[in-house]
C-alpha cells in the first residue's frame, strides 16, 4: 500500500510539472524561454505580480519563476 501511495504522489507531481509546463510554453509567445510583463499581462498577471515572481530581478520570468505565481 505504501508503495502504491508513493508512485501515485511520483506522478501526481509529475503531471503537475507537466501542466505547469504546457501553461508557459502558452504564455511564452515568442518561444524565447521567459515570460515578458507583456506576455504575463496577456493573460491576466499585473506587473506587480510579475515583479513578485521575478526572483532575480532581469525582468523575465523563467519556468521556475512563473510556477511560484498562484494559479
Amino acid at each position: 500500500m505504501k508503495m502504491i501511495l508513493t508512485t501515485f504522489t511520483a506522478m501526481l507531481f509529475t503531471i503537475g510539472g507537466a501542466l505547469a509546463q504546457v501553461a508557459f510554453d502558452s504564455v511564452d509567445v515568442d518561444r524565447d524561454g521567459f515570460v515578458s510583463v507583456e506576455e504575463a499581462a496577456s493573460i491576466g498577471i499585473s506587473m506587480e505580480m510579475h515583479q513578485t515572481a521575478d526572483a532575480d530581478g532581469d525582468g523575465l520570468l523563467s519556468a521556475e519563476e512563473f510556477e511560484t505565481i498562484p494559479q
